[in-house]
């Protein structure tokens, strides 16, 4: 992915589905595939789950944490090779603005 334009995608992981923001956002998410942008978000459920269901795997990248009892992979990057796990927050937050063309910031 590393010739691609990215674009960073931040939101509450607990967003539920019947809300209008995870509705935006999945829209958010198939606006900037058809434009050819990868979509990378924490990798969870909410308003990251929706932007990586509207751009589909092909232009999703989740970048998740590593934590006991929390953060699973959204279904549609889960098991992928477009999924990249963190032990640590700094590192994972350095690669969120670090792999980013633009950032698009939601509630959460």
């Amino acid at each position: 992915f590393k010739d691609r334009r990215k674009v960073t995608v931040f939101g509450s992981a607990r967003t539920p589905v019947e809300s209008p923001l995870y509705a935006l956002a999945r829209e958010v998410g198939a606006m900037l595939a058809k434009s050819d942008l990868m979509v990378i978000t924490g990798g969870g459920g909410g308003i990251m789950a929706a932007a990586h269901e509207g751009a589909g795997l092909e232009h999703s990248l989740g970048f998740n944490i590593t934590l006991p009892f929390e953060q699973h992979a959204n279904p549609t990057i889960d098991g992928t090779g477009n999924l990249l796990s963190f032990h640590f927050f700094f590192t994972r937050k350095l690669f969120f603005v670090k792999e980013a063309d633009a950032l698009v910031l939601c509630p959460g």
